[in-house]
């Protein structure tokens, strides 16, 4: 929530850093951490951070493969 409300304020770079922090607190749980990595990558996407993004869509693809998210990676990412 703390990186949605840094968005809101369109102060981008703390909100992609909580996003990315979110997704870090528990790595064991794939559905929050594939959920937040899903939001970090949007998000970097949506203000330029292409190179940033794909990088964040490669993680979940490669580290969550079988959560939901991957599922909307695959249709996102090439190969």
């Amino acid at each position: 929530m703390i990186g949605d409300a840094y968005a809101e304020q369109k102060k981008n770079e703390d909100a992609l850093d909580y996003y990315k922090k979110a997704a870090n607190v528990n790595r064991k749980d794939e559905f929050t951490t594939s959920e937040f990595l899903f939001r970090a990558a949007m998000f970097a996407e949506s203000i330029g951070k292409t190179k940033d993004a794909a990088e964040l869509y490669k993680e979940i693809r490669d580290d969550y493969p079988t959560s939901d998210k991957a599922t909307n990676v695959d249709n996102i990412l090439p190969g």
